[in-house]
């Protein structure tokens, strides 16, 4: 699975997002079980604005870990921009649980409470947290 994930990450930084997703895929299958690696195909999927794709592998990846503030974000972006705001707002409440400081997701949940979308006067709606696996950090 580690080689796959990396072959993923260079199929990335070459730009060829389609064979970084098939790459993942395996890496997924081989560990079923790897939260990380669902939330970075998720990450793949929504940059190529595939929502509904990212939405299972966010939903996949807390599914393996509840407490994955970054899948449960991202998955609430997802689910904004496929107009579920209830379950996204429901989303961002746990990441709140989770982070009671975070001044960010507080002004997500507002925005979500008075039907603007979730990243109203935050950004440009294109933000992706990034992770790095320990094989990759520098």
């Amino acid at each position: 699975a580690p080689a796959h994930y990396l072959m993923a990450v260079v199929y990335d930084q070459q730009g060829k997002i389609e064979e970084a997703i098939k790459k993942l895929g395996t890496a997924k299958n081989i560990a079923a079980y790897d939260a990380g690696i669902a939330f970075q195909r998720g990450l793949l999927f929504w940059r190529k604005n595939e929502h509904e794709e990212a939405k299972k592998d966010f939903e996949r990846a807390i599914e393996l870990n509840p407490d994955f503030s970054n899948a449960r974000y991202m998955l609430g972006l997802a689910l904004d921009k496929l107009g579920s705001k209830l379950e996204a707002l429901n989303h961002f409440k746990k990441i709140e649980e989770l982070n009671p400081e975070n001044q960010e997701i507080k002004k997500i949940i507002e925005n979500l409470n008075e039907g603007l979308p979730a990243l109203w006067g935050i950004s440009d709606g294109q933000q992706v947290i990034e992770e790095n696996p320990p094989e990759i950090q520098n």
